[in-house]
């Protein structure tokens, strides 16, 4: 739902888990509170900051969000990622907002938090951080107001004008299947388009 990260040590070996990210990295996951404990026991590495449930107990609480997040966060993170499994209720959208105003990092939204300011680009145009955007085509879409096939054929044109636009870093993603002869699978590789 929402990932921060505090200034760490690269650790170049093979990853097992979010501890192995970052030597001597703090990880903070903030969840809401239905379903902290899975993932305190999944990811026991991780630090994970229960935010209230929602009153459908489908979400987190956006307004307890930033309180918690003041009552609770005692590091400056080096970034932050709002988006994967956050939802799409409308009211989330405070959550993005609240995190541009408190945050003085790069901040990097991805999935739902695409799909969340694809109803109000504005937002980003008045952020005091540095945002990066990831979007899949089909979310380029969204955010772009353009159909996927347009989108696909003119990749980086919409996404250097999206960044501007936004004012922010765009990273268009898309998979390129290569097939091996020796491999029973095809490889993916993301493609990636910067501002």
């Amino acid at each position: 739902e929402f990932f921060q990260a505090e200034d760490g040590i690269r650790d170049r070996s093979p990853s097992r888990g979010l501890g192995d990210v970052y030597k001597r990295q703090l990880v903070t996951l903030c969840v809401p509170k239905s379903i902290s404990n899975t993932l305190k026991n999944k990811l026991p590495e991780a630090i994970i900051l229960d935010i209230p449930d929602s009153p459908d107990n489908q979400t987190m609480d956006e307004n307890e969000f930033l309180k918690n997040l003041k009552d609770n966060i005692r590091k400056k993170p080096s970034a932050v990622v709002i988006g994967p499994g956050l939802g799409n209720r409308k009211g989330l959208l405070k959550v993005i907002k609240d995190s541009l105003s408190f945050f003085d990092c790069p901040i990097i939204i991805d999935a739902d938090g695409l799909n969340l300011i694809s109803k109000d680009l504005d937002i980003l145009s008045k952020a005091k951080n540095r945002v990066i955007i990831t979007p899949h085509p089909g979310e380029m879409s969204k955010l772009s107001k353009q159909s996927i096939r347009l989108v696909q054929e003119n990749r980086i044109k919409t996404s250097k004008k999206l960044s501007t636009k936004m004012k922010c870093i765009s990273i268009l993603l898309s998979l390129i299947h290569i097939s091996e002869p020796t491999r029973r699978t095809p490889i993916s590789y993301a493609v990636f388009c910067l501002k």
